[in-house]
């Protein structure tokens, strides 16, 4: 047999050398009058016929040395021959098991991965200690972003509203700003439902930017009211106006907006924030248009201005504003 075949180590033996075959040179010294002797290691197996269908036996074999001794297999220990696997997945230093699966297009993959997780909750309640289910992919993602974003989401928040107060130095109309944040969920939440978009956190990143946009135009049209104020019209002609002179622009920014996220739509990763921009810009920017006028006046409890008022309030800016327009 070929040396390459053969492995093993050195053990002592309490017998004289004399009396054990030789070995292979350079492979046995004399320690104390006995002798080191060289167990050689098993031959291939499979070749020798030793399995049996992964059940424990005791073979009668032999192997043989370089120097052409026989070396019975007993002498080394007993062989078991059982299944194993070839390659063993760690998850976290834990031994595991994945399952992966394709769903239909026209499903979710949070739906589908909540309606897995309800059907898999009898098969874990009889699992031992050591054994447990754990859901993973896009929704074990998406939850450690979401995660991740709310323990920065507060600093941002503070951060906004400073911003917006340093922008209108008025608490009245930073309040104002805030609170037509969410008029985007009007147009995001039924084009999401009507093209089945997931809500994940790609769609919670279109919602913060969105709520961006439209308190800029929230800004704009309030920072017109006050210049139409300082300009000299009447509170109630200064927001007609406003809404009026800005319309056009913020209706036009936002259409430009909503054309840029169209390319966007055809990502299998950001097509759900896409849609969410796409439809809150559209449908907030609407009703920012209506509601912001409409809240202004009720805030500051501003009344309709009869026929016979004034447009113009008797200021000097005023003044020089209708000598100008003469």
């Amino acid at each position: 047999m070929p040396d390459r075949d053969i492995t093993g180590s050195w053990r002592d033996v309490d017998e004289p050398c004399a009396s054990l075959p030789a070995a292979p040179p350079g492979r046995a010294r004399a320690r104390r009058g006995n002798c080191r002797l060289f167990d050689t290691g098993r031959r291939n197996l499979a070749r020798d016929g030793l399995f049996a269908g992964g059940r424990r036996i005791r073979t009668s074999g032999t192997l043989t040395t370089t120097d052409g001794h026989l070396i019975p297999l007993s002498q080394l220990g007993s062989v078991e021959v059982r299944n194993e696997e070839p390659i063993l997945k760690r998850r976290d230093r834990t031994p595991s098991i994945e399952v992966r699966g394709d769903i239909d297009e026209q499903m979710q993959p949070p739906d589908v991965a909540a309606q897995v997780a309800e059907s898999l909750k009898p098969l874990q309640a009889h699992l031992a200690d050591d054994y447990r289910i754990e859901m993973a992919g896009i929704v074990e993602e998406s939850a450690k972003a979401n995660i991740a974003l709310a323990k920065v989401f507060p600093a941002m928040l503070v951060l906004m509203l400073v911003t917006i107060m340093l922008q209108v130095r008025s608490f009245p109309a930073m309040a104002m700003v805030a609170l037509t944040a969410p008029l985007g969920l009007a147009g995001a939440v039924p084009i999401l439902l009507l093209f089945q978009q997931p809500f994940g956190f790609d769609a919670i990143l279109g919602l913060i930017g969105l709520a961006g946009i439209l308190m800029r135009n929230t800004l704009i049209l309030v920072g017109q009211i006050h210049n139409n104020q300082a300009d000299g019209l009447s509170t109630y002609h200064a927001v007609v106006e406003a809404t009026v002179q800005r319309a056009r622009p913020v209706i036009l920014t936002a259409l430009a907006a909503v054309l840029a996220f169209v390319p966007l739509t055809f990502s299998a990763f950001w097509g759900s924030m896409a849609y969410t921009l796409i439809g809150g810009v559209a449908g907030g920017t609407g009703l920012t248009l209506v509601f912001l006028p409409a809240l202004y006046a009720i805030w500051f409890k501003v009344k309709p201005v009869k026929a016979e008022d004034p447009v113009w309030e008797d200021t000097p800016q005023a003044a020089v504003l209708i000598a100008g327009r003469l």
